[in-house]
């Protein structure tokens, strides 16, 4: 069904998808792969943005972010580019000023901050470390942010974060 919303949706704005890596192995501890259901999510990912006409992909300098970012980079033949998390705000800043819908694969301790520094309310305080279905849409409508919290792939496990969509005006 969110496939149905994002396609009905592309042609009207330009849009930015913040997503934390998908599942991740617990080996090597410093920069670990993804796990098969971690693959998976990513292999989603790709499907869901598919149609999305993403222009741009960032990823931290990460395997388990790369990963992530990896399928749908392969689909629409993009370059991985990598960014640090606190450039995130400015990413989705000159992501609008450009016009290019862009996917931006971070963590669980960027995303929420990220939001945040751009004077938007996530519904959701933390993202848990079991919490890996999480995705972030802006748009912005002339002054004014559309921030959606959806969830894509397989639900992770019983978590309190509800999606959610709202409506912020741009001082």
């Amino acid at each position: 069904m969110l496939g149905v919303a994002l396609l009905a949706g592309a042609c009207q704005s330009t849009r930015v998808y913040l997503v934390r890596h998908a599942e991740k192995a617990t080996q090597p501890a410093s920069d670990p792969d993804l796990t098969d259901i971690g693959k998976e999510r990513a292999q989603d990912l790709a499907a869901l943005l598919a149609d999305e006409d993403i222009k741009a992909i960032y990823s931290t300098n990460y395997r388990r972010t790369r990963l992530t970012a990896t399928p749908l980079a392969e689909k629409r033949k993009l370059n991985i580019l990598t960014y640090t998390p606190d450039s995130a705000a400015k990413i989705v800043t000159a992501a609008f000023k450009s016009k290019k819908n862009t996917l931006i694969v971070g963590h669980s301790n960027t995303l929420i901050p990220t939001l945040k520094s751009l004077g938007l309310k996530p519904s959701i305080e933390q993202i848990s470390d079991n919490d890996y279905d999480n995705m972030f849409i802006l748009r912005k409508r002339q002054r004014e942010w559309i921030l959606e919290h959806r969830t894509f792939g397989k639900t992770s496990p019983a978590t309190d974060n509800q999606p959610l969509s709202y409506q912020m005006k741009i001082d």
